[in-house]
């Protein structure tokens, strides 16, 4: 990989005995010593491809980690993403592109496929013919000299083996900082139409919540459940970006796509999550979000043939979470669509069945 980094764009690998330094610790996680960058010159992190889940879970906080051990200051690291996801890098980097800036979010899912096809997988394990062209337009259109470059292929070669099972996942935390989205948001002004107190909503297909009968008639019931106790702010974007199908909602809710575009939807989303009681939806990336903005999340699927390593990440990182957000609620739940009715139970609903005690 090192070798097609300095092939490519002229950039980064270049820099000498700085790039190697940066690339080894990167890796290793090791402190870097008497790294000197030219004057002019930042470090670029990205460009983010991948799925919003490894994002949020994994490749903030290894940079987060990453920028206290190569001690780089936020105005010399430039983060690339995609969505409006400005609020994420906010405590990593003095300045964000956005891949939407120069790209119709056609032709990034049109190039996503392609990178796909190509590489075999969705994980961003190398540097794609995508990655150059976003590189290479990052640089003419934001003036970036002769940047450093640190891929997301580097984080995944550096967490592989323990979402292999081959190292415990407390390997993962020696090399992650699992810090509280504070920033605020760019477009709060965008949802000041909706209510005061609301739970955020985001269901959607996926593979582990297949598009079938009985899912669809459990989401409908559920978000028809939360509308007739509370506002919900449905999270559908409207857009084609990824391969997520999104459920339509039911009456009496707030449907938040028509103020998303491909450049802030993940903005939209973030706010609407900060401001909400709570969010509910499918087990997925988007699920990871609202802990790590102080609010509690409930999600579901029906066939677990997803990593469940990436559950107990998730439930430990929760744990450094909750200590940074003493007033709110960072909490996560994950549970299976059968298990529904159990909220019932608990809930001593009337139609939840019988509640008798055998004593």
């Amino acid at each position: 990989m090192k070798a097609r980094l300095e092939r490519s764009l002229g950039m980064g690998l270049r820099a000498g005995r700085t790039a190697q330094i940066l690339m080894d610790s990167a890796v290793s996680g090791h402190r870097a010593r008497n790294v000197r960058l030219a004057d002019d010159q930042v470090v670029v992190i990205g460009p983010w491809l991948s799925e919003i889940g490894f994002e949020l879970l994994y490749w903030i906080p290894w940079l987060n980690s990453l920028k206290k051990v190569l001690e780089l200051p936020a105005d010399r690291i430039v983060a690339i993403s995609r969505g409006g996801a400005d609020a994420w890098y906010g405590d990593i980097c003095g300045r964000y592109i956005d891949i939407f800036d120069f790209m119709s979010a056609e032709e990034l899912k049109q190039r996503q496929e392609q990178r796909i096809a190509a590489s075999g997988g969705q994980k961003h394990m190398g540097l794609s013919e995508l990655d150059e062209y976003i590189l290479r337009e990052a640089r003419e259109q934001h003036g970036i000299g002769d940047p450093i470059l640190l891929h997301p292929s580097l984080m995944y070669k550096h967490f592989r083996p323990a979402w292999l099972r081959r190292q415990s996942v407390s390997a993962v935390f020696r090399h992650s900082g699992y810090r509280a989205l504070r920033k605020r948001d760019p477009v709060e002004e965008q949802i000041k139409g909706l209510p005061e107190r609301y739970v955020a909503v985001k269901a959607y297909f996926s593979s582990c919540l297949p598009e079938d009968d009985a899912n669809i008639t459990m989401m409908r019931t559920l978000i028809e459940r939360l509308a007739a106790n509370t506002d919900v702010v449905l999270l559908s974007t409207g857009l084609d970006i990824d391969d997520h199908r999104e459920l339509g909602g039911a009456e009496n809710v707030y449907d938040a796509s028509s103020i998303m575009t491909p450049r802030n939807n993940l903005a939209v989303q973030t706010c609407i999550i900060r401001r909400a009681d709570a969010f509910v939806g499918t087990y997925g990336g988007f699920s990871y979000l609202a802990p790590f903005l102080g609010r509690p999340s409930l999600s579901f699927f029906s066939e677990e043939n997803f990593n469940s390593v990436h559950l107990d990440v998730m439930r430990r990182a929760v744990q450094r979470l909750r200590r940074q957000y003493p007033d709110g609620q960072p909490e996560f739940t994950a549970m299976r669509t059968t298990d529904l009715p159990l909220i019932d139970l608990l809930a001593l609903r009337p139609d939840a069945g019988p509640t008798t005690s055998n004593h």
